[in-house]
């Protein structure tokens, strides 16, 4: 019986691989958020023109 009380006393952790599921989903969605920023980057042509701009100028 004392083996009963020291498990109900302890806080409850998930599981290891439901901790690792969750952060690949959180991975996963952070990369699609800089993903997205890419591409509305690649939208405003002005700055397209600016990176091509310095770009050339290394050279």
């Amino acid at each position: 019986m004392s083996d009963l009380r020291h498990t109900a006393s302890r806080p409850s952790r998930p599981p290891r691989h439901a901790r690792g599921a969750w952060r690949a989903v959180l991975l996963r969605l952070g990369a699609l958020a800089v993903l997205a920023l890419v591409f509305l980057a690649y939208l405003q042509p002005s700055l397209m023109q600016h990176l091509a701009d310095q770009l050339w100028a290394c050279f």
